[in-house]
């Protein structure tokens, strides 16, 4: 989840930008629905399309991703860019477009740690441009839903997870999209709710008081799927240095569940789950 010209977590900004969103939302803690153990709800030939802005941004719902290979669901992802204006941890220096060729295989690597067939599609967007080229970004989620069809879509919502502006406005793009060309497809916004103190830590800042829930939160349980999602943690060496990457598994580990808000469309309702 990069950030152009960062250099690992932008824990405090993000954290900030998080729990302002949520507390603009002014949401009642609401308990939500608990989604159970993978075969409760095994269902064959659905098709799952997770849209995110950057490589490592799967990680927000990698263990479902690895939930839905599990029962037998085709999954695809989207990435609107490379994240090629980040900055390299790894030590090898990589920048622009050798960076984003590298992130590329990162991304895909992480998803075939989760044990998805299919490599991501990436639209080829500069990285922290998303904002100003929405439209083209929608345009361009149309063509693919045309053809994919996907029972469940999942992206960010308005807060973007962490603030990022890539990540807010290609929410924002996937559910004009969805709304336009698959309105038969469920979108679930991924959220931090019962998981945002964990992430505070990892941010290293408070959770400011009176932060409240979203409302109609749905908890995906992904415990089964713990050694997948810490393996695809691993897959982006670009993107976090030793230090953070030991605090996201960390994070991993704590939070076996991942968690959601419907966002319109499909089967889907407010506090229903209708993905695997």
């Amino acid at each position: 989840m990069q950030k152009p010209k960062r250099t690992g977590i932008n824990g405090a900004v993000k954290l900030i930008r998080i729990v302002s969103v949520l507390a603009m939302l002014g949401v009642a803690g609401g308990a939500g629905v608990y989604a159970g153990s993978a075969n409760e709800t095994s269902k064959a030939a659905k098709v799952l399309l997770a849209v995110f802005a950057h490589p490592d941004d799967e990680t927000v719902c990698a263990g479902v991703l690895a939930r839905a290979v599990a029962n037998g669901w085709e999954v695809r992802v989207i990435f609107a860019t490379a994240g090629d204006a980040g900055a390299d941890v790894s030590g090898r220096n990589l920048k622009g477009a050798a960076l984003g060729k590298e992130r590329e295989r990162e991304g895909a690597s992480a998803l075939a740690a989760l044990g998805v067939k299919r490599p991501p599609s990436f639209l080829g967007f500069g990285d922290g441009t998303v904002a100003r080229s929405r439209t083209q970004v929608k345009e361009r989620l149309i063509k693919e839903l045309g053809g994919l069809k996907p029972d469940v879509i999942l992206t960010f919502g308005p807060d973007g997870f962490t603030g990022h502006a890539d990540h807010i406005a290609v929410g924002k793009a996937t559910d004009d999209a969805a709304k336009e060309a698959a309105p038969a497809s469920a979108v679930y916004h991924a959220v931090l709710g019962r998981q945002l103190e964990g992430w505070a830590a990892v941010a290293g800042v408070a959770v400011p008081k009176g932060t409240k829930l979203p409302e109609n939160l749905v908890t995906v349980d992904v415990k089964q799927f713990e050694a997948e999602r810490l393996g695809s943690l691993d897959c982006h060496k670009t993107q976090w240095t030793p230090e953070v990457q030991a605090r996201l598994r960390d994070f991993r580990r704590a939070y076996s569940f991942e968690e959601f808000v419907w966002s319109g469309g499909g089967l889907g309702a407010p506090g229903k789950w209708v993905g695997p």
